[in-house]
């Protein structure tokens, strides 16, 4: 198997970028699990709400595989989101009712973004032990059922670069339900300026039941929020 070759430079320039400002925030470079889980990281930062961790390890097939945690956290969030009815792999975006010019051009941008994404802009699959493996790690910080968040990764590896980038739970109606697995106009606009700067091949979204991909190639048919 290939020897991970990671890049802490591009780590630290992504949290130039973002700084503080996303309260709940996790990033690492990842490669061998153990029992389809993460071993404690290496905290580079801690401020505040804001942490900043990485994992040096050695990349192995299980990471893309269907083996998923078995954190008590993560697998409660799975089992409530399923007893609800809202283990869809396309949730419904729910329009609230705007009047201001701007914010109607807002959502038509977004309901756009997931037309393109299920119309074949990106491909939309059932997570993966990697992306369930950083989900699982925000839970147990913030559990996701009463505090949902979000959080960005980075997953430099030798043969290219991969970023990870989610919306988690959202409640509509007093309904539990799955946020879409779709880049937002504001995640186009931070992506499409990472995928520059670093050189992304991929980006992807997960709500932690399932994850959007779309290629670098393909992000710039999305619409941003400029």
């Amino acid at each position: 198997m290939t020897r991970v070759t990671w890049v802490a430079v591009a780590l630290l320039a992504v949290s130039t970028v973002l700084g503080v400002a996303l309260p709940s925030t996790a990033w690492g470079q990842l490669a061998i699990p153990i029992a389809g889980e993460l071993p404690a990281p290496e905290v580079l930062l801690s401020e505040g709400g804001a942490i900043l961790q990485r994992w040096e390890l050695i990349e192995q097939p299980l990471w893309s595989s269907d083996t998923l945690p078995r954190a008590a956290g993560y697998v409660t969030y799975r089992s409530a989101v399923r007893d609800a009815g809202g283990d869809d792999p396309r949730p419904a975006v729910d329009v609230p009712a705007v009047q201001a010019e701007a914010e109607r051009e807002v959502w038509r941008r977004e309901q756009a973004n997931v037309a393109l994404m299920y119309a074949g802009g990106g491909e939309v699959r059932a997570v993966s032990c990697l992306e369930a493996a950083l989900f699982a790690l925000q839970d147990a910080r913030f559990p996701q059922l009463t505090r949902p968040s979000e959080f960005i990764g980075h997953i430099l590896r030798k043969d290219g670069r991969l970023k990870i980038y989610f919306h988690l739970l959202q409640r509509r109606a007093g309904t539990l339900t799955l946020g879409v697995p779709v880049p937002s106009t504001s995640d186009v606009d931070l992506l499409s300026e990472l995928v520059a700067r670093l050189g992304l091949r991929e980006v992807w979204v997960t709500n932690g039941v399932y994850t959007g991909v779309v290629s670098a190639a393909n992000l710039v048919r999305f619409t941003g929020r400029q």
